[in-house]
């Protein structure tokens, strides 16, 4: 680990003598403010127009959340500006709730749906949750295209984790859920606004969901397309034996006219899928 004494020279050689004090006072205001945050057991974040209150009872639980938020501001800016005062929104695959949290500061007499299978980040997550509002619905289930037992990939049990994946053709594990039968049990949740991060079965869940997903009232759809690793640390959508080529042309058979490449990273593409164009 580097001293103090190394991290001084290296700071030196990098932006001359000038820049030791500001990076000093840099590193002294992040110290106080992790200190801070620690103490009132929460954390405000901002994104331009849009904020969020996340619980944060220790240092740990701070950096992770600053790290996610820097992960996703992109594609959350995005996703917020497609979001009505009156919108159901969905976060499927929502951890511990950056969606969640932001989208619920900014429905007013909407509705949020957060999905979320692993016990540990849901916990977090309603955490989260009670401090931007009380229209929300937490479900701790796995959506997919039919109703049964599932293997699942979980390599820790820390909030936050990002990795909690179901495993293909495996059982024992939790039930999974259609995402018509939450919606044929309660109309009133029918989306607006949908957001999957699912871990390769990104595929499934769509299939899930039916002809809902060819309402009208379904605008927008931002969705992780999680593609092969060589590595095989994550399920892909081919281990659940689809394509992106196949699920763009469900998603164009239910009804959406422009899907959009927001992003693209190792294995995986970050889509926005719209019905039509509003702006």
């Amino acid at each position: 680990m580097m001293n103090k004494i190394d991290a001084a020279r290296e700071i030196v050689e990098e932006g001359g003598i000038a820049a030791l004090p500001y990076e000093a006072a840099s590193f002294f205001e992040q110290k106080v403010t992790a200190r801070y945050y620690s103490l009132v057991g929460r954390r405000k974040l901002t994104l331009e127009d849009y904020e969020a209150v996340f619980n944060c009872p220790d240092r740990d639980a701070i950096n992770k959340i600053g790290w996610m938020f820097d992960q996703e501001k992109e594609l959350l800016y995005r996703f917020l500006q497609e979001i009505e005062p009156d919108d159901i929104v969905w976060d499927i695959g929502a951890n511990i709730g950056i969606y969640t949290c932001f989208a619920l500061n900014v429905v007013e007499s909407g509705h949020v749906v957060a999905v979320e299978p692993a016990q540990f980040n849901v916990e977090q997550l309603e955490k989260n949750a009670a401090f931007n509002g009380d229209s929300y619905d937490v479900f701790q289930l796995a959506l997919s295209d039919s109703a049964e037992s599932v293997g699942v990939h979980e390599p820790s049990q820390e909030p936050g984790e990002q990795s909690w994946a179901i495993v293909p053709e495996e059982s024992g594990g939790p039930e999974t859920m259609r995402g018509d039968t939450i919606i044929n049990d309660a109309p009133h949740l029918s989306p607006n606004i949908m957001k999957i991060d699912v871990e390769g079965a990104e595929a499934n869940v769509v299939d899930g969901f039916g002809d809902i997903l060819g309402e009208e009232d379904l605008r927008t759809v931002f969705c992780e397309v999680h593609l092969p690793r060589e590595d095989d640390a994550r399920p892909s959508i081919q281990d659940f034996g689809s394509s992106l080529t196949k699920l763009k042309d469900t998603f164009r058979e239910l009804g959406f006219n422009r899907i959009e490449v927001l992003e693209s990273r190792e294995y995986g593409l970050q889509l926005e899928i719209k019905r039509n164009s509003r702006r």
